[in-house]
């Protein structure tokens, strides 16, 4: 009798969000999100259970054979206990991404991925942050501060999802996302760099709309790696997130915090360069960088945006004297790196890696570096 009565009252609550709640789609068929009943292993399966009850006297839910394939091979599998936060947060928190249905269908076509860890596979992973948030929200009330970070974050994810990323997570005013996987991505590097340029030009119209208004410029750093990572469901059986772990995922971290030592916007890994098209990007070398928690350093290059619309003055002039003035700094030809990088400034006189260039020359024409530098720039800091 007992659970003759849950049913009813489940069914009841499901008839309820039937007609007030907002109808998603997946496959074609009509899913509604009930997060709300999701929130024990108990009340997810008879949720289903319910959903089977109504589409027998109702045949216009048209979900009835997906619903019942999922209860069945969840009931099956007994993997209730491991995914009753999992289901509930792909569905309610990233069923309306565009990777919502390769994640779901993983989750129906392989139950046994549905535990704690994962696989390794390659990733390309990005991570962006707002420069200067701190100072930004002690300038803005909470309520301009979350509006604000609502508009952001919306755009910001949808040009993810509209380039195939994976959002992993928001971390306060970061966003975390990767590619190639679930769903496999030949030109995963290249999706990621093209998600960046995109979403810096985005973000250059909402500045330019949000200073007109009076608020805070807002600038945003990205760092992107490609290498091994493991992913999958990892976390431990009273909840699980659908996300990416490693050294390169760290690594990526690590690439969009050094931005700020060099003044640049979007900085990648030379994994990642080595997967670009040199037809299609405007990049250049920045520096061998040794991270913090890394010992050998790694090759590091900005992505200026698109080639074909860089500054006529960048391809034929500047950025050609940029690079000789790197040879020479790396032949340890300090007075010379200097005068190359001064003309670049003399040309382009904002461009930030110039002006730390001629800084670190001099700097190592008072205090040399070992003999055996290999070319080497040591990031103390995140």
């Amino acid at each position: 009798a007992f659970n003759m009565f849950i049913d009813l009252l489940l069914c009841t609550l499901v008839t309820f969000f039937i007609n007030y709640n907002p109808t998603k789609y997946f496959q074609g068929k009509k899913i509604y999100i009930f997060r709300a009943l999701m929130d024990l292993p108990i009340l997810y399966e008879r949720l289903a259970f319910a959903y089977k009850k109504i589409a027998k006297y109702d045949k216009s839910l048209e979900y009835y054979e997906y619903v019942s394939k999922i209860y069945e091979k969840l009931k099956i599998k007994e993997k209730i206990y491991t995914v009753k936060y999992n289901i509930a947060d792909i569905y309610y928190e990233t069923y309306k991404t565009q990777k919502a249905k390769e994640i779901f269908e993983e989750i129906v076509n392989n139950p046994n991925a549905i535990r704690p860890g994962g696989e390794k596979k390659e990733l390309t992973v990005m991570f962006t942050d707002i420069a200067g948030f701190t100072s930004i929200s002690e300038k803005l009330d909470a309520d301009s501060l979350t509006e604000l970070m609502n508009s952001y974050l919306d755009e910001m994810t949808n040009i993810l999802f509209k380039h195939g990323g994976t959002l992993d997570k928001y971390i306060g005013d970061a966003i975390m996302g990767f590619w190639n996987h679930p769903t496999s991505q030949e030109d995963h590097a290249t999706r990621a760099v093209c998600c960046a340029i995109e979403m810096q030009k985005k973000l250059k119209e909402m500045r330019e709309n949000w200073m007109a208004q009076g608020l805070p410029k807002v600038e945003m750093r990205a760092g992107i790696n490609s290498g091994t990572c493991m992913v999958g469901f990892i976390g431990s059986k009273i909840q699980m997130n659908f996300t990416c772990l490693g050294d390169n995922v760290n690594l990526a971290s690590r690439l969009e915090g050094a931005n700020k030592a060099y003044g640049t916007f979007i900085m990648v890994s030379e994994s990642v360069k080595q997967k670009l098209s040199p037809y299609l990007f405007s990049t250049r070398f920045l520096d061998f960088l040794a991270v913090k928690g890394k010992n050998e350093p790694v090759l590091v290059y900005e992505v200026r945006g698109w080639l074909n619309e860089e500054t006529e003055i960048w391809k034929e002039k500047a950025g050609k004297i940029y690079q000789q003035g790197i040879d020479k700094y790396l032949a340890r030809e300090w007075d010379n790196a200097i005068q190359l990088f001064r003309e670049v400034l003399s040309l382009v006189p904002d461009d930030a890696p110039s002006k730390v260039y001629i800084e670190r020359c001099e700097h190592f024409k008072q205090e040399p570096p070992d003999e055996n530098w290999d070319g080497r720039f040591v990031l103390k800091t995140k």
